[in-house]
C-alpha cells in the first residue's frame, strides 16, 4: 500500500492552490503559501498513516499484538503462557545450617527464589527453587552447580538434584499470529484433522502438528515442538500432555480416542562432487541452505494445501547449491540411508541433513 509523501503533498497542495488562483506562488521555504502546504502535507500524510494502519489490523497477518488478542478471544483463542522451572537443589553443609525461604540462588546469570526454610540436619539437605521468570533458559540438568546471592555461613556448596517442573517459554507474537491464521483458514468443524492439530497447538511448548485417522473412531496427531534444530520432537511427557488435552471430554466428539505419537526424523546425507569454488565459506553457505530446506520439509496435511514441501527432490539441492554461488559435477541424496532422487514425506515424517559429503 503506497500513499502519497510530505513533499507530494504539499506539491499537490501548491499545484491546487495556482490553479484556483490563476497565479504562480512563491515556493520559498519562508513564504506563507509553501509554510501553509506544508502543514497540509504533514497532516495529509498522518491520516494517510492512520488509514494505512487501520486497514493492517482488518487481516491477522497484519494486525498489532492488541488487535491480535481480539481476533482470539473472538474465537476462543488465548496465548500460550510460559512456565516458570522449578528445580530441586542438594545442599551441603554444616549441620544444623539454617537457609530461610525466600533465599535467591543463581544459576550462570539466571535467578531462583527458595520455597521453603530448610535446617540441614545432616551435612546434605534438599529444598525447591523456583525460577523468577518463564522459560526454557531456566531449564538445568542434574549436577549444574547453584549459588547463594548473599552467601550464608555453614553453606558450602549447592547442585541440581533435578527437574520438577520444566520451563517453557511464552508463545511467540508469530507463533499466536499463525494459530489464529490457522484458525481463519481451517474452522471448528466438530472433530476434523484440522480441530485436532487445533488443539494440539494450545499447549503450551507446541508449534506445529499433523493428524491422521488411524481406522475408526482414533485419531493421531503428531506434535512438534520446536521448527528447526535438534529438539523439534517433543519428550513422552509432553506428549502425554498433548493427548490429555486432545482427549478431553470437553474437546474431543463422542465415540472418538485421541492419540498422540512422536514423528519419525528421517536423517539426509547429501553427496557433493566437484564443487567450484571449493572453499569453506562457499560449502558452509552449502550446507546451511541444504539444513534449512530439510527443517523446511513438512507433510502434507491437506489437500487443499499450496506451496506445499513434503516432496524432497535432487532438483531441488541442485538448485540450492546454484543459489549459493557454486556449480557441482554431481549431487546424490540418501534418505535414511537409501538413495533417492525425489522422496515424499508421510504424515508422521519430517527430515534433517544428517551431514555433506564432499567427494
Amino acid at each position: 500500500m503506497k500513499f502519497p509523501t510530505l513533499a507530494e503533498n504539499r506539491d499537490t497542495f501548491i499545484a491546487a492552490y495556482e490553479a484556483e488562483s490563476q497565479s504562480t506562488v512563491s515556493r520559498t521555504q519562508v513564504s506563507w503559501i509553501y509554510v501553509l502546504a506544508t502543514v497540509y502535507g504533514a497532516c495529509a500524510s498522518l491520516i494517510y498513516k492512520a488509514v494505512a494502519w487501520a486497514v493492517k489490523q482488518i487481516f491477522p497477518q497484519t494486525a498489532d499484538e492488541d488487535m491480535l488478542n481480539y481476533m482470539a478471544e473472538a474465537r476462543g483463542m488465548t496465548r500460550k503462557q510460559g512456565e516458570n522451572a522449578v528445580l530441586r537443589l542438594v545442599i551441603t553443609g554444616d549441620v544444623n545450617t539454617v537457609i530461610p525461604a525466600g533465599s535467591l540462588w543463581s544459576i550462570g546469570n539466571l535467578i531462583y527464589e527458595q520455597e521453603t526454610t530448610i535446617t540441614l540436619s545432616g551435612i546434605t539437605g534438599t529444598v525447591d527453587i523456583d525460577a523468577l521468570e518463564v522459560g526454557k533458559e531456566y531449564n538445568q540438568t542434574a549436577g549444574t552447580e547453584a549459588f547463594l546471592n548473599s552467601p550464608i555461613a555453614g553453606v558450602e556448596s549447592a547442585e541440581v538434584d533435578s527437574m520438577l517442573t520444566e520451563g517453557k517459554d511464552e508463545e511467540s507474537l508469530e507463533d499466536f499470529r499463525a494459530r489464529i491464521i490457522s484458525r481463519f483458514q481451517y474452522l471448528p468443524q466438530g472433530g476434523s484433522a484440522a480441530d485436532y492439530i487445533s488443539w494440539a497447538m494450545e499447549v503450551p511448548g507446541i508449534v506445529k502438528a499433523f493428524a491422521a485417522t488411524g481406522g475408526p473412531g482414533l485419531v493421531t496427531v503428531y506434535p512438534l515442538q520446536a521448527l528447526s534444530g535438534e529438539n523439534r520432537i517433543p519428550d513422552q511427557n509432553l506428549l502425554d500432555e498433548v493427548t490429555a488435552y486432545i482427549s478431553d471430554s470437553l474437546r474431543r466428539p463422542l465415540c472418538v480416542n485421541g492419540t498422540t505419537a512422536a514423528m519419525t526424523e528421517l536423517p539426509v546425507t547429501v553427496t557433493i562432487s566437484g564443487v567450484s569454488p571449493a572453499n569453506d565459506e562457499t560449502k558452509a553457505l552449502i550446507e546451511k541452505a541444504l539444513s534449512d530446506y530439510f527443517y523446511a520439509a513438512y507433510p502434507r496435511q491437506f489437500t487443499s494445501e499450496i506451496d506445499t514441501t513434503n516432496i524432497l527432490q535432487i532438483g531441488d539441492l541442485w538448485s540450492l547449491i546454484k543459489d549459493s554461488g557454486a556449480t557441482a559435477t554431481s549431487v546424490t541424496m540418501e534418505v535414511d540411508g537409501v538413495l533417492k532422487t525425489s522422496y515424499e514425506l508421510a504424515i508422521y515424517e519430517i527430515a534433517k541433513l544428517n551431514g555433506v559429503v564432499w567427494a
